[in-house]
């Protein structure tokens, strides 16, 4: 069994991204997931503007606090799983989340994969 190490934020594995798509209505939608667990849950994502891009940082919270971000996540269940969902006015940046020490592009989508630090 691998060994996750957790900060105040999911990235790496912790972290999944199922689908970043743009909606009808202009704005991102990001499905994820993050790794079970009793008393930590993600109650969405902080963004912060670079000149690459927005980069998200998914918040990890004890279950008893209920901080303020800047993107809330929604529940959503999916094929007897529960998925959650951000939206994003992204306003045509890219959208970059932390993998590791390295920035990962999630929209949109390269045509080669590659990774970027914004």
């Amino acid at each position: 069994m691998a060994c996750i190490s957790f900060g105040w934020d999911y990235s790496g594995d912790a972290l999944t991204i199922k689908e970043a798509k743009l909606t009808d209505n202009g704005m991102v939608q990001i499905t994820f997931t993050t790794m079970p667990e009793t008393v930590w849950y993600c109650p969405g994502a902080n963004g912060k503007v670079t000149k690459n891009g927005i980069e998200l940082i998914f918040v990890r919270s004890w279950f008893k606090w209920k901080p303020k971000v800047h993107y809330p996540a929604k529940p959503v269940k999916k094929n007897n799983h529960l998925e959650q969902r951000i939206l994003i006015d992204a306003k045509g940046k890219p959208l970059f989340i932390r993998s590791g020490k390295k920035w990962k592009k999630i929209f949109p989508k390269d045509e080669s994969p590659r990774q970027r630090k914004p």
